[in-house]
């Protein structure tokens, strides 16, 4: 049986460790990864696309993140027409006056589209066959 080890950072290293810590740069490297073991064997491999998520005809590029869309903050609530307030002092955001449940990648603020849409009042449909989330009154 064949096996690979591969070293993609050091823990022992501060600037790498708050890479391996972070899901971007785990799913950058788990793709890169599984790219090289393809090439390897002669499998072309092809990465996943971003979700689109849909919202008053805007269309929104989220992110997966352990089996749910996620959409950024802020482009989210823009579509909404909703404003976005963050408290420095809380670390709190809220839209529209609703508080609601953040995850950063990148510097950039997610959270789950259902989640927000539903809490919102909205309603979200899934097209199976485009792979497109739409959130609707």
């Amino acid at each position: 049986m064949t096996a690979s080890l591969v070293e993609i950072a050091f823990i022992s290293n501060p600037t790498e460790e708050k890479l391996l810590n972070n899901p971007e740069f785990q799913d950058k490297s788990a793709f890169a990864i599984a790219q090289g073991i393809c090439d390897y064997l002669g499998v072309k491999i092809e990465k996943e696309q971003n979700p689109k998520i849909k919202v008053n005809n805007i269309t929104i590029e989220g992110i997966i993140y352990q089996g749910s869309t996620l959409a950024p903050v802020r482009a989210f609530a823009n579509a909404l027409k909703l404003p976005v307030v963050y408290d420095n002092k809380t670390k709190n955001v809220t839209v529209g006056g609703v508080k609601i449940d953040t995850m950063n990648f990148s510097g950039v603020s997610y959270t789950g589209v259902r989640y927000l849409a539903e809490t919102l009042g909205y309603n979200v449909s899934f097209d199976n066959k485009t792979k497109i989330t739409t959130v609707y009154k």
